[in-house]
């Protein structure tokens, strides 16, 4: 696709999504998309989407322009993000280790993989210094982090064995990760603990895994949304509560 034609593109979609926000009067937002092709449309499309109705922030493939979310190339886009207060919800796209994967349908590809690639890509944002060049950048992981809150402690082991890369860093990689945000999409009651336990209860935010693991057929409701439904009930009901509403609402500046 040739760059202006992404760019017109983008526009496009982040247009129909604030139509579809007044349509719904208010009860849906949405996050835009941007042309990637060009750092310079990009930030254009960015200071744009901010003036729409109904839009909150941007959804990011964990690849960025294909050289990884910690590219430099990328840092006039975080800077807009941060200045205009919207967040990015990093979402992973193919997988990583897919060549482990056959054999068993999807079942490793989305368990895995999926998870393993969010974890290499904000792992590497963090030791590549992004996060202390651009502090107040609001960054929404899928799938609960991946694997990042349950490696914490060995990521930040690792770095404190490369002395230069530790000093290169402001703080611990496990502080970074309190300054992110995480989507429900684990399953688990202790695994959603854990990741409060990491972070903070003001972290975690409702998502669901659609359009993956739909109904069988004559079914109605979506399992893998009631699992995450069933793993919140047994959290502390005042912490429930932020999980399945009040931290999004926060963090989206939503206050209709």
């Amino acid at each position: 696709m040739q760059t202006n034609d992404a760019k017109l593109l983008a526009q496009e979609l982040n247009d129909q999504l604030s139509d579809i926000h007044r349509a719904s009067r208010g009860r849906i937002y949405g996050f835009g998309v941007i042309p990637f092709q060009n750092i310079q449309f990009a930030v254009e499309e960015i200071e744009r989407m901010s003036r729409l109705e109904g839009i909150r922030g941007i959804i990011l493939g964990t690849s960025g322009r294909g050289k990884g979310l910690d590219d430099r190339e990328l840092d006039p886009i975080w800077s807009a993000l941060e200045r205009l207060g919207l967040t990015s919800f990093i979402h992973p796209h193919y997988g990583v280790g897919n060549e482990h994967y056959e054999g068993f349908g999807h079942s490793l590809f989305l368990a895995l993989g999926f998870p393993f690639e969010t974890t290499v890509a904000v792992s590497r944002l963090i030791l590549a210094g992004t996060m202390d060049r651009f502090p107040n950048l609001k960054l929404l992981l899928a799938h609960s982090g991946g694997c990042l809150p349950f490696l914490a402690g060995r990521l930040n082991s690792c770095v404190e064995g490369e002395p230069q890369l530790a000093a290169s860093l402001k703080k611990k990689p496990s502080d970074y990760l309190r300054m992110m945000f995480y989507d429900a999409v684990i399953y688990q009651t202790p695994a959603m603990k854990l990741v409060h336990e990491l972070v903070s209860e003001d972290s975690m935010m409702f998502g669901t895994d659609h359009p993956f693991f739909p109904p069988s057929s004559g079914e109605e409701r979506w399992p893998s949304t009631d699992k995450i439904h069933q793993a919140i009930d047994n959290l502390d009901a005042s912490l429930a509560k932020k999980v399945r509403f009040q931290n999004a609402r926060k963090l989206l500046n939503i206050t209709e």
